[in-house]
């Protein structure tokens, strides 16, 4: 069987290695930080509501997003 070769072993299991690196590296530099980025929306949104103060959202997303230049800066 050539699943179980010796000699294809190692190469199969390097493969395996860089794929799933790969992966997580995607994983946590793009996905992780757009589900962030939703969390932290989710929590103003319900701080403002909560607080029954009649703010739009576009207040918010505008803080967000300075929030997110300063970062960059």
């Amino acid at each position: 069987m050539p699943q179980l070769d010796l000699l294809t072993f190692l190469t199969q299991y390097i493969w395996t290695l860089i794929i799933l690196g790969s992966i997580f590296i995607l994983l946590v530099t793009t996905i992780l930080p757009k589900i962030q980025q939703q969390l932290v929306i989710r929590s103003k949104v319900v701080e403002v509501e909560g607080a029954a103060i009649d703010t739009p959202g576009v207040e918010i997303y505008q803080q967000l997003l300075t929030l997110k230049n300063k970062r960059k800066c």
